[in-house]
């Protein structure tokens, strides 16, 4: 398959923030040819590893983001976050049961995002109380 269809194909997988797993196995698929090693993090990323030959024997690593937050869940962490992951996740969940069926489920897919997080991982977030913005 050329890059042209392989790039074709990948446009026209469904692959919303949260529900990547089809993009993840395509990509997957037409690397693994070139790879020694493939591994998803608990973010969801796909890494791909090649080892190196030769003298200086240099690996080659590559990273294929899988689970960037939306503007949205960006938006809702602004909300809720007053410093730690961990309080971040109590303020998200107890307020679960408030929220309308749709902010629900963002809430949600938001939250198991931010649950698969190293604490560096939450760190490095842009987040932003939503009064300074």
């Amino acid at each position: 398959m050329d890059i042209l269809n392989v790039l074709e194909k990948a446009t026209q997988i469904n692959s919303v923030s949260g529900s990547e797993n089809e993009i993840r196995k395509f990509i997957s698929d037409n690397v693994k040819k070139y790879c020694d090693e493939l591994s998803v993090d608990a973010m969801g990323n796909l890494i791909a590893h090649k080892k190196g030959s030769g003298k200086k024997k240099k690996s080659r690593f590559g990273g294929m983001s899988m689970n960037r937050l939306t503007v949205e869940e960006t938006n809702l962490l602004s909300i809720y976050h007053e410093g730690s992951k961990a309080q971040l996740v109590e303020n998200m969940t107890a307020a679960l049961p408030f929220m309308d069926e749709d902010m629900r489920e963002l809430a949600k897919r938001t939250l198991s995002k931010v649950e698969a997080m190293t604490e560096a991982e939450f760190a490095g977030l842009p987040i932003y109380a939503a009064d300074e913005v």
